[in-house]
């Protein structure tokens, strides 16, 4: 048991201990009385009692309450602004959203015009779900993400995500493969899985030049779905592997290039993943490509078979 100090004993520490922090630049009254070696009962009540003493420490410690209350004020005020924003951008998604479900509804005809549509109804949906995530992200202290997870067929999800995909490749004359394990199920949240997904299929689009090429494989192995998502790109230094996953950081190739970015996409990608109980990583050579490589346990639904169906789906876009 550590030994009690009595009320005396704990009033002469505090004052011995202000003394020595004024010393370094307080009253030098304080300094004369302290190189005597101890201070006597009444010097050490006069000196606690004497707002004069510590001056420097008054102004310190008024200093730090001052920032801090500002910036609680500035915590308020932006968090106040996301929510109006919040509420201003998701207003016209909601229009955008429901027009395009309206025009699939009453089209019989085009099955282009129909592609055309679902596509873009599939990215209104992930921009209303991404900007809702970033401000609870943005208006947080972590980096959770809330899952609603069912049960899902992620070979279903990632094949749909690379067709999806089909138009802004062709635009770029980039060549995509896929190599989808059917019949991979788990219990996964669709929602922020897609957003994942289409965020990796992007990012190799984006950094992978003219004829360049993309390569998906989904695959299960154990307890464990793994999709590999491997483009032809300018590829990332080894000094910035370890922080392309930070929030908001961008590589010194994303900022000096024409590409649009937030530095966001590939965080929220491996917070998704870590919510999932899994996680991501990444191989690059600069000048050759990168591979982003998604680990996710596989959780069986009940009610699932024992065995699954392995027969790999290959589909090439050009």
């Amino acid at each position: 048991m550590p030994e009690q100090l009595t009320a005396e004993e704990k009033l002469a520490q505090l004052v011995e201990l202000k003394a020595k922090v004024a010393l370094g630049g307080g009253p030098k009254r304080i300094e004369a009385q302290h190189s005597r070696g101890k201070l006597t009962a009444r010097e050490r009540i006069d000196l606690l009692l004497d707002p004069g003493s510590f001056d420097e420490l008054d102004q310190l410690s008024n200093s730090i309450n001052g920032t801090l209350t500002r910036l609680q004020a500035s915590f308020q005020r932006m968090s106040e602004f996301l929510r109006n924003l919040s509420h201003e951008i998701r207003q016209p998604l909601t229009v955008m959203r429901a027009e395009a479900e309206q025009a699939l509804r009453i089209n019989q005809g085009d099955s282009t015009f129909k592609e055309m549509l679902s596509s873009q109804l599939q990215h209104v949906e992930l921009l209303a779900r991404t900007v809702s995530d970033l401000m609870d992200l943005a208006q947080s202290d972590n980096d959770e993400i809330k899952l609603n997870c069912q049960t899902e067929d992620l070979s279903e999800l990632v094949q749909a995500a690379i067709d999806g995909m089909r138009l802004k490749s062709g635009e770029s004359n980039i060549h995509i493969s896929g190599a989808v394990q059917r019949n991979i199920a788990g219990l996964f949240d669709a929602g922020q899985l897609w957003r994942l997904i289409l965020n990796l299929l992007d990012n190799a689009i984006k950094f992978t030049g003219p004829n360049g090429r993309v390569d998906v494989s989904l695959t299960s192995h154990r307890d464990m779905a793994i999709l590999s998502v491997t483009d032809t790109g300018c590829g990332i230094p080894a000094q910035e592997q370890t922080r392309i996953f930070e929030r908001g950081y961008r590589t010194s190739a994303a900022r000096n290039s024409t590409v649009p970015g937030t530095g966001l996409g590939l965080h929220f990608a491996r917070c998704i993943a870590q919510a999932h109980g899994g996680d991501i990583e990444v191989i690059s050579v600069p000048g050759q490509g990168s591979c982003f490589r998604v680990s996710l346990p596989l959780k069986t639904p009940p009610g699932a078979p024992a065995a699954l169906n392995t027969e790999v789906h290959e589909r090439t876009i050009n």
